[in-house]
């Protein structure tokens, strides 16, 4: 049987048969032969930039006082963010003035229970049956008041034929 004799630097010679051989080198990735290819040439020299002279480093290593507030606010500025109760209820309403949405609650409502009750149905955590059925299998999950449909958000406040009565009469 044929069999190939790889060298090692320091360990010495291995014989490996073709099949082996074969085995192992088509586990090589194409794109690292290419690179073990080319790289025959000069190394490339790349000096990275000194960190302390950037506006990060000049914040991160800098000796004053408030260095926690500067390094939050390095990160506050690079993230925005848009919350997913935004895409949700745009299914549902168009033209929302978001900006009066987030700070109608810290503005009007007055007890933090209707605080509280506001920001879970904007961020669509209420606690309705259906949601609370997620983490308990054995909940009923119809209606507290119709018992016809299952308990969710837009059911409980809007579609219910009891609450459309309350909003009726309201």
């Amino acid at each position: 049987m044929d069999s190939y004799i790889i060298t090692l630097s320091s360990s010495g010679d291995v014989p490996i048969t073709p099949k082996e051989f074969s085995i192992v080198f088509d586990a090589i990735p194409s794109g690292l032969s290419m690179l073990h290819r080319c790289s025959h040439s000069a190394p490339l020299q790349v000096t990275p930039p000194d960190v302390l002279h950037s506006s990060l480093g000049n914040v991160c290593f800098s000796s004053h006082k408030s260095i926690n507030t500067k390094i939050r606010s390095l990160f506050q500025d690079a993230m925005v963010s848009v919350p997913s109760a935004i895409f949700y209820w745009a299914n549902f309403v168009t033209d929302i003035e978001w900006k009066k949405v987030w700070t109608l609650p810290q503005r009007f409502f007055l007890t933090n229970k209707i605080k509280e009750i506001s920001f879970k149905l904007i961020h669509k955590f209420y606690p309705t049956k259906q949601y609370l059925s997620k983490f308990m299998a054995e909940i009923n999950v119809h209606c507290t008041f119709c018992q016809e449909q299952p308990e969710t958000v837009s059911h409980l406040f809007w579609s219910c034929k009891f609450t459309c009565k309350f909003w009726k009469d309201f």
